[in-house]
């Protein structure tokens, strides 16, 4: 994980929101890939939001939507938001 990056969630009305902080590098995607699995067995929603995000490289983001591609039975529980939403969401995954 890259040693800036910070994954930090809280539980609201409407589900599990997951903040993405820092660089999200190769290790960081596995890293969210593992924290969305743990969260999808206890809710039903989870939102990631990306604004925070400092940056995106490709190589994080292409390691991310392979790994989460795998589980496309998942993609409609999970919603991306904020900046980099468009870029980082796996196919079939809504984003705001």
């Amino acid at each position: 994980m890259a040693s800036n990056f910070t994954i930090q969630h809280h539980r609201r009305e409407g589900g599990l929101h997951i903040n993405l902080i820092g660089d999200f590098d190769g290790s960081s995607a596995y890293e969210l890939k593992h924290c969305l699995q743990k969260a999808l067995n206890r809710e039903k929603r989870v939102i990631v939001h990306t604004d925070r995000l400092a940056s995106l490289p490709p190589f994080g983001r292409e390691m991310f939507q392979k790994q989460f591609s795998a589980h496309p039975h998942i993609t409609s529980r999970v919603v991306f938001t904020g900046a980099y939403a468009q870029a980082i969401a796996p196919e079939g995954c809504p984003t705001q």
